[in-house]
C-alpha cells in the first residue's frame, strides 16, 4: 500500500457560481506527480480518488476549517488503471463517479454546479491514507506549486494565488507583493511589482502605476496601450528602492569619482560598464538626471527592471503634451521672455525644473497617458541608432535643419547624413549617434513631440541630457 503522494502542480477551474450555467465546464484537468520515490523513473498503472471538500482537513485533525464528523465531500470521483508515466498523471474530474464508473465522451462529464467559496482538494493513493495537506483551490486557471500548497489555508482566493507562485504575503520579507500590485498585474494595468492608483488627471484611462518602495522613494508609471512608461524624467539613485542621496542632480552629470574622467574609469562610468549599480526612478520633485550618456542611461533603466523607450514607444506616449509652439520673439533676441509664464512646459527658462514642475491645470505639461515633461526641460535618449549629420545653421536655440511640415509645431529636426557630435565641436565622420526626444528648456518653438535631435555620439554628455525609461 502506498500512502505517501506530493503533488508537484495542480490546474484547476473554480467559482462556478459566478458563471451562468451555459459556461459551467462539464469536466475539469487535473494534473500532478508522485514524489515518494516509487514512480519518478518509472511507468505504472494506479488507483486514485479523488474528492473536493468544504472543509480544510478531517474531523481529527487539526486547521483553521475542520470538516464536521462524517461530512461528505461535494465531489467524489474514482480514477481506475491511471497512467504514471516518471511520477506524472493527468485526470479528468468528472469523467467518473464515486465507484469508479467513467465515461470518455466528455459530453456525458458531469462536474458539480455549486461549489463553495471555499474549497479543498483531497487526493487517496490505492484506496491508502488521504495526502495532507488538502490543497485550496484558486478561483481562476492556474499552476501552483506543491511546495506553497499547505500555505494557502483560509487565504482569499487572490492571496492564495499570489502565495501559491512564491510571492511573500508579509511586508518586508523577501519576494513580498502586495494583494493590490498583484490584482493590476493579473488585470493587466500595472507592471508587477506596481499597484494601481485612480488619477482623474490621465485622460486616457484615469489610473497610474505606484511601486510603494517601503523605505526609499515611490515609483511612477503610467500606461500607454500595452506597455508603460516613466511617469517622470528619470532621477538616478545608488538604491533599487530609489533611495538614497541622488547622484545626478546637476548639470555637472555623475561626479568623477563615480564616473571617471575616461569611459573605461569609475564605478558608473560613461560606457555603460559599471562595477557598482545605479538604478533610474520615476519619482516627483526631485531635479532629473542629466549629463548621462545614452550607455548610462541605458543600464541605469535596465538595472531598475526598466530599459530606454524605444522611438515609437516615446512618440506614442507624448501624445495631447501641450506644445509651446512659435514664441512671439522669433529671433529670440529677448531671450525668449515675451509669454514665456503661458506656457506650461519647460522649452525656455534656460534651466531645468524638478519633475513633475508644471502647475496644475488644463495647460500643465502632461499627455494624454499621464506622462510629465516630455517636451522640454531635459532631452530624453530613446532607443535608437542611426546615421546623423553635422548641424548646417548652427547651434543657436531653436535652429533646424529640415522642420517638420506646417501643422507640427515648428519642432527642430538635425540632419541625417552620415557624422556624429561625439563633444562640443567634435565631429567623427561615419560616426553613429542616438536619437534624443522632446526637446529641452533652451530649445524655444523646436521643442515639442515632433523634436528629434539626431547628432550626438551615444558617448556624448551634457547639460540638459537625460532620460525616460519604459517596460513590458
Amino acid at each position: 500500500m502506498r500512502s505517501m503522494v506530493a503533488l508537484a502542480f495542480f490546474l484547476v477551474m473554480m467559482s462556478f457560481l459566478a458563471l451562468d450555467a451555459a459556461a459551467v465546464p462539464k469536466f475539469v484537468t487535473y494534473s500532478g506527480r508522485l514524489t515518494d520515490g516509487s514512480f519518478e523513473d518509472k511507468s505504472a498503472l494506479i488507483t486514485l480518488r479523488v474528492a473536493i471538500y468544504d472543509c480544510e482537513c478531517p474531523a481529527q485533525a487539526v486547521c483553521t476549517y475542520p470538516c464536521a464528523q462524517g461530512v461528505s465531500p461535494v465531489y467524489e470521483g474514482l480514477f481506475q488503471n491511471v497512467p504514471v508515466v516518471d511520477g506524472y498523471f493527468t485526470l479528468q474530474l468528472g469523467m467518473c463517479d464515486s465507484v469508479g464508473i467513467c465515461t470518455a465522451d466528455p459530453a456525458m462529464a458531469t462536474f458539480p454546479e455549486d461549489l463553495p467559496p471555499l474549497a479543498w482538494l483531497s487526493v487517496t493513493l490505492d484506496e491508502g491514507q488521504e495526502v495532507l495537506p488538502r490543497q485550496s483551490l484558486g478561483s481562476v486557471p492556474y499552476a501552483v506549486k506543491a511546495d506553497n500548497a499547505d500555505r494557502l489555508g483560509s487565504l482569499k482566493p487572490l492571496t492564495a494565488m499570489k502565495v501559491a507562485l512564491g510571492f511573500g504575503d508579509q511586508e518586508g520579507t523577501p519576494g513580498y507583493l502586495s494583494d493590490e500590485a498583484f490584482a493590476a498585474y493579473i488585470r493587466k494595468e500595472c507592471p508587477l511589482g506596481w499597484e494601481r492608483q485612480d488619477d482623474s488627471t490621465v485622460r486616457a484611462n484615469g489610473f497610474m502605476c505606484v511601486k510603494p518602495n517601503p523605505g526609499g522613494r515611490p515609483d511612477y508609471m503610467v500606461k500607454v496601450g500595452d506597455f508603460w512608461i516613466d511617469r517622470y524624467e528619470s532621477s538616478i539613485f545608488p538604491n533599487s528602492n530609489c533611495g538614497g542621496v541622488q547622484i545626478l542632480g546637476g548639470a555637472s552629470g555623475i561626479p568623477e569619482e563615480i564616473a571617471g574622467s575616461q569611459a573605461d574609469q569609475g564605478s558608473f562610468p560613461r560606457n555603460g560598464h559599471w562595477l557598482i549599480p545605479l538604478y533610474a526612478c520615476s519619482v516627483p520633485g526631485e531635479t532629473p538626471s542629466q549629463t548621462i550618456t545614452w550607455f548610462q542611461a541605458q543600464q541605469a533603466c535596465g538595472l531598475a527592471g526598466k530599459r530606454l523607450c524605444t522611438n515609437a514607444e516615446w512618440q506614442m506616449a507624448v501624445a495631447g503634451t501641450p506644445d509651446p509652439g512659435a514664441w512671439p520673439d522669433t529671433d529670440y533676441s529677448d531671450g525668449c521672455s515675451g509669454d514665456a509664464a503661458g506656457w506650461q512646459c519647460n522649452t525656455c527658462s534656460g534651466a531645468v525644473r524638478v519633475t513633475g514642475g508644471a502647475p496644475d491645470g488644463d495647460e500643465r505639461c502632461e499627455s494624454h497617458f499621464g506622462a510629465m515633461d516630455m517636451i522640454g526641460n531635459v532631452l530624453e535618449w530613446v532607443d535608437l541608432w542611426g546615421q546623423a549629420g553635422e548641424d548646417v545653421v548652427g547651434f543657436s536655440a531653436g535652429s533646424s535643419s529640415f522642420p517638420w511640415p506646417s501643422g507640427y509645431g515648428d519642432d527642430g529636426l538635425r540632419n541625417f547624413n552620415g557624422t556624429s557630435q561625439l563633444g562640443s565641436g567634435t565631429w567623427a565622420p561615419g560616426g553613429v549617434a542616438a536619437a534624443l526626444r522632446g526637446g529641452h528648456y533652451g530649445y524655444h518653438e523646436a521643442a515639442g513631440a515632433f523634436s528629434i535631435w539626431m547628432l550626438h555620439s551615444p558617448s556624448y554628455r551634457s547639460g540638459g541630457y537625460g532620460a525616460r525609461c519604459c517596460k513590458r
